[in-house]
C-alpha cells in the first residue's frame, strides 16, 4: 500500500481517538463538568448541551451522566466545545489537562485498538462500547472505510504481483489485506447506525454512481460477513437510494455487479416494506429485460433477480434455508452468540441455497433483524475472524478476485 494511502488512513483513525478521548474525558471528569456549567450557564444539577463535533454532535449531561445527541433543544444550556475549541487558545490546554487526568487518551486508544486486532475479533461488550459514541465518529470511520476501497485495491494488486512467490514472501501482504478488510467492516458498521441516513444519503447524492454502490467493495469479498456489513449499510441508506440501485441493476453487465445490485435493493425491501409492492414489479420487469438483452451472462442474470423475488416473497422460508446451509452458525445466531468467527468469513455469499437461490440473499431476513451488537461473539471459545491463516486468505483473495483485481467473477 502507498505511503499516502497509509497516511491519510491513520489520520482518520488519530482523528477518531482524538474526538472520543474528549468524549471521554467530559463523562468522566467532574471538574471539566463544572466548568462547562458555568460557561454555558447551568445550575448543578440543570442538563447542559455540549457540542462535541461537526456539524450538530451534542452531548447531553445531566445527573445521569452522557448521552450522544444529534441536535441540542432549541433551549436550555448549552456550550458549543466544538467551536469554542477553534477560537479560544486557553481551551485546548483545558481539554489536555482533562484528558491527561482521566487517562481518556490511552482508554480511546484501546477502544479503537479492538478494531484493528491481529489474532482476536473484536467482543461484543468492546464493540457497544464504540456503536455507544458512532454519531461524534460516524464521518471520519467512513471516510476511512471509504479510502479502504483504495488501500485494499492496492494490497490486491502487490499480491497480484507476487504470484508465483514462495508463501512466506506474500504472507505480510496477505495478513495487512485481512487486517485492513475486516477494520473497514467493524468502521463501516460504526458509520452507519441508526441516525446518520440525511448525511448518508447527501453523500450518496453528491456524485454520479458510475462504477460504485455503497456494497459493491464488500460484496466483493464474496463473504458471509463482509456480505452482512454490506446489508446495513444500504439498509441504512434506505429507500433514498432505491432508484440508483435499480439502475446499477439496468446497466451492469458483470454478474458480480448484478449480484450486488440485487442484494442492495432486496436489503431495502426487507427493511422497508413499504417499497415491496413497486421493486417486486421493478425487479420482474428486468429479470426479462436481461433475458431478451441474452449475451453470455443473461440467463445468470436473470436467475439472479429471480432468486431475490422468490426471497421477497417469503422471507421465512428464505429464513429457514439459510440457517441450514449455515450449519453450526445456524444455532449460534439463534441463541445470540455472534456471526463474526471464522466460519462467517469462509461462506461463501453467492453460494447456492437451493429453491431460495443464494446464501446472501436468504440471510437478509436474519441480518438485517439481528441487533447490531450481537453481529460480535460475547466470547472467545470460537476461531476468530482475524486470525485466519495466510493460506486461507490466499484462497479467499482466489475466489474473490479470480484473475486480478479488476476482474469480474462468476457466480456458482
Amino acid at each position: 500500500m502507498g505511503t499516502q494511502t497509509q497516511e491519510k488512513l491513520g489520520a482518520d483513525v488519530a482523528q477518531m481517538a482524538s474526538d472520543l478521548a474528549a468524549a471521554l474525558a467530559l463523562e468522566n471528569d467532574p471538574a471539566l463538568q463544572s466548568w462547562l456549567r458555568s460557561q454555558g450557564g447551568a445550575r448543578d444539577v440543570e442538563p447542559i448541551h455540549v457540542r462535541l463535533g461537526s456539524p450538530e454532535v451534542w452531548a447531553r449531561l445531566d445527573a445521569r451522566g452522557v448521552v450522544l445527541v444529534r441536535e441540542a433543544p432549541p433551549s436550555g444550556a448549552r456550550f458549543d466545545l466544538f467551536g469554542e475549541l477553534r477560537c479560544d487558545p486557553a481551551l485546548g490546554p483545558r481539554m489536555q489537562a482533562s484528558i491527561r487526568r482521566t487517562g481518556a487518551q490511552a482508554r480511546a486508544d484501546r477502544m479503537l485498538k479492538g478494531v484493528f486486532e491481529r489474532t482476536a475479533d473484536p467482543s461484543r461488550s468492546r464493540m457497544a462500547e464504540l456503536l455507544r459514541w458512532a454519531p461524534l465518529l460516524e464521518r471520519a470511520a467512513y471516510r476511512f472505510s471509504a479510502r479502504c476501497i483504495a488501500g485494499l485495491h492496492e494490497v490486491r494488486r502487490d499480491l497480484q504481483a507476487q504470484t508465483g512467490s514462495a508463501p512466506p514472501a506474500r504472507q505480510g501482504g496477505l495478513q495487512a489485506y485481512w487486517r485492513l478488510a475486516l477494520a473497514n467492516s467493524h468502521l463501516g458498521l460504526l458509520a452507519t447506525t441508526e441516525g446518520a441516513r440525511p448525511w448518508l444519503v447527501g453523500m450518496a447524492d453528491s456524485f454520479t454512481w458510475l462504477d460504485w454502490t455503497p456494497s459493491l467493495p464488500l460484496v466483493r469479498e464474496r463473504s458471509l460477513w463482509f456480505g452482512a456489513v454490506a446489508a446495513r449499510n444500504v439498509a441504512r441508506f434506505g429507500d433514498a437510494v432505491l432508484e440508483k440501485y435499480l439502475r446499477a441493476l439496468a446497466l451492469a453487465t458483470q454478474p458480480i455487479k448484478v449480484f450486488d445490485a440485487t442484494f442492495g435493493l432486496l436489503a431495502i425491501a426487507l427493511d422497508d416494506p413499504r417499497v415491496v409492492p413497486a421493486l417486486r414489479s421493478a425487479l420482474a420487469g428486468q429479470a426479462h429485460a436481461f433475458l431478451r438483452q441474452g449475451g453470455p451472462y443473461g440467463g445468470l442474470q436473470a436467475s439472479v433477480v429471480d432468486a431475490a423475488l422468490t426471497c421477497l416473497a417469503d422471507p421465512e422460508a428464505a429464513d429457514r434455508a439459510f440457517l441450514k446451509a449455515v450449519g453450526p452458525l445456524g444455532p449460534a445466531l439463534e441463541q445470540g452468540r455472534g456471526l463474526l468467527g471464522r466460519a462467517a468469513v469462509r461462506l461463501d455469499l453467492t453460494a447456492p441455497t437451493g429453491s431460495q437461490g443464494y446464501l446472501g440473499f436468504s440471510g437478509l431476513p436474519r441480518l438485517l433483524r439481528t441487533p447490531l451488537p450481537e453481529f460480535y461473539p460475547t466470547g472467545s471459545d470460537q476461531p476468530s475472524a482475524a486470525s485466519l491463516p495466510p493460506l486461507e486468505i490466499a484462497a479467499h483473495l482466489a475466489r474473490a478476485f479470480k484473475s486480478g483485481p479488476q476482474d469480474s467473477i462468476e457466480l456458482h
